[in-house]
This record gives structure tokens, sequence and C-alpha cells, in this order.
């Protein structure tokens, strides 16, 4: 009887690599357990990456696969609003590739602004490294805040552009 699939991966997922042929493809999706995982490309945009810290799509960067935790950098000049992309699973080095978590259970060490348990949470109105309880229509959801334990917040992710 059939389980699932299998695959192998040439990365842990906290792994990082400099050259992008040395790991997977970037927009791989990875499955383990009940958790979604995607390869990435990081760009430190002034703001160092950090294991479960959330990440960002800058404004057209997701068709690139390629995030930052700099939140500023993600909204740009022209008042685009972020899109979370999903939690570092290491501390990738600007320009360099490793995996973000996207669905599933997670923990982000930087706290939401104002958050409860069952709020609904987008990159919107974060601040670097973080997530934030939707407080306008206009945020793209990205999952709903289970924990407000300080210093570390469990969430649960599903962000956009992850399949």
């Amino acid at each position: 009887m059939a389980k699932g699939f299998t695959a192998v991966f040439k990365t842990k997922l906290t792994d990082t690599w400099t050259t992008a042929s040395d790991g997977e493809p970037v927009g791989t999706v990875r499955h383990d357990g009940n958790k979604t995982y995607l390869c990435v490309q990081y760009d430190d945009a002034g703001v160092a990456a950090a294991a479960n810290k959330a990440c960002y799509y800058g404004l057209g960067d997701f068709v690139n696969f390629k995030v930052t935790s700099d939140i500023s950098d993600a909204e740009g000049s022209s008042g685009a609003k972020a899109i979370a992309a999903g939690v570092l699973q290491a501390a990738i080095t600007d320009q360099d590739y490793g995996w973000i978590q996207v669905g599933g259970v997670a923990t982000i060490t930087t706290d939401a602004a104002a958050g409860a348990a069952g709020d609904v949470v987008t990159a919107v109105g974060a601040n670097d490294g973080g997530l934030d309880v939707i407080a306008a229509d206009i945020a793209v959801p990205c999952g709903i805040l289970l924990d407000t334990s300080t210093g570390a917040q469990v969430y649960y992710l599903d962000c956009p552009f992850n399949h």
C-alpha cells in the first residue's frame, strides 16, 4: 500500500550553499512530516539572516524565489506591501541558498506585535524577521499565531507561493 512519496535531497534543511548547482534548485518544494519547505536565495539588504526568523519576498522577487528579512527592503520605495515568504532554517549568507519553512507549525524568535493566540498574521507592519497581526484587509495572510510565549512564538504557517 502506498504511503506517499520519497525524495532524496542533496542538502539538509539547515544547510546553506554558495553556488546554485551545489544544492537543490531554487523553487524546490520539500515535505517533511507535516511541514513544507522551499529552497530560496537570500538577499540580506542590510539585515543578516538568522534561523527561526521570518523572511519576505521583495516586489517581484517571488518569481525568482529571492527573500530577505529586511521588511523595508521587501516593501521598497513604491509603497508596496511585503509578502511573507516563510521562516529561515539557517543563517544564509547574502546571495547564498538555503531552505525556508512555508507550511506547518513553526517557531519564530521575533515577537509578533500585540498578538493573541488565534490571530491571523502577515508581513505587513512587522519588524525585521517577524510577523504581525493583520490590521488591514490589504495585507496577505501567511498563518495563525498559536502561542504567544515571550521570546519565541509558535505559528501555523501557510505562506503564499509555496507550491
